[in-house]
């Protein structure tokens, strides 16, 4: 119940919309406090209709008009400009006209051997996922009907043995050290 009596003839209306409540103090019966709230109600319905998205988006469509700004303005400005920009384009370039609710596992998986195939290293195409959740994420945070997926990286093969220089190796390299240095 959002009218609660704080005093005489004094009450408390509460209204909680989207996780955020609103108080106000009314002075007077309680039938004139729930008539205020009912007011209050209808102003606020009237004054902030939600949203409801019901076209989705295309992947390249959501980037250029939603994504792009959200990250200029909260990356740095030097990850933007360096590398962010870039993996959009590599990615509106293969999800482009995908809605955002067509990308599932099956799409991700096709873009991993895409890219792998184009020759770039498991590094850079697990940058670019990287890129893929964000995007999404922010779909989601803006209730825009997008997929929900796991994305799976891939393996990164380095060297994981441990290699040690021989005696000769070292002579080499400090006899170098020592021509240049001169």
């Amino acid at each position: 119940m959002p009218v609660y009596k704080e005093k005489r003839s004094l009450y408390r209306v509460r209204i909680w919309k989207n996780g955020k409540k609103k108080d106000w103090k009314v002075r007077g019966t309680r039938s004139e406090a729930k008539e205020f709230e009912a007011r209050m109600r209808m102003e606020m319905e009237v004054a902030e209709p939600e949203e409801v998205v019901r076209n989705v988006p295309s992947f390249s469509d959501f980037c250029l008009a939603r994504y792009r700004q959200h990250a200029e303005l909260h990356l740095k400005g030097s990850t933007w400009e360096r590398s962010r920009k870039y993996q959009l384009a590599s990615l509106m370039e293969y999800f482009g006209q995908m809605k955002l609710t067509a990308i599932g596992a099956a799409q991700v998986e096709e873009f991993k051997k895409f890219q792998s195939n184009r020759g770039l290293k498991a590094a850079s195409i697990n940058d670019l996922l990287k890129v893929l959740n964000a995007v999404l994420a922010y779909a989601r945070e803006l209730r825009i009907p997008c997929a929900e997926l796991r994305i799976q990286k891939l393996k990164q093969r380095t060297k994981r043995r441990v290699t040690a220089w021989t005696l000769v190796e070292l002579r080499n390299l400090s006899t170098s050290l020592r021509h240049s240095s001169a």
